[in-house]
């Protein structure tokens, strides 16, 4: 992958990361993700820094919580080999 020169100050209109639980919320708990950061980009990694609203809230069931990326600018998200850009909208 292509690494954009700017991918520091990536926000969230070309990446959004949320966090789905796996089962029924308890009040009182927060699950939101607050901020995030690209800490590194690699050929064919990315490091994303996360901070949660309230960290300890998840994934404490059995059951997982499911964090999930949406790449929203796919143009800054190419191929090195031929260019070609992810799907907009990928998840």
């Amino acid at each position: 992958m292509k690494i954009p020169a700017n991918y520091t100050r990536f926000n969230g209109g070309f990446l959004k990361i949320w966090v789905t639980s796996a089962e029924e919320e308890i009040p009182g708990q927060n699950k939101s993700v607050e901020s995030w950061q690209i800490v590194d980009f690699r050929d064919t990694e990315m490091d994303i820094q996360i901070n949660f609203t309230d960290p300890m809230a998840i994934s404490q069931s059995l059951k997982k919580d499911v964090l999930s990326i949406r790449y929203l600018s796919n143009g800054y998200f190419a191929r090195e080999s031929d260019n070609e850009v992810i799907k907009y909208k990928q998840s």
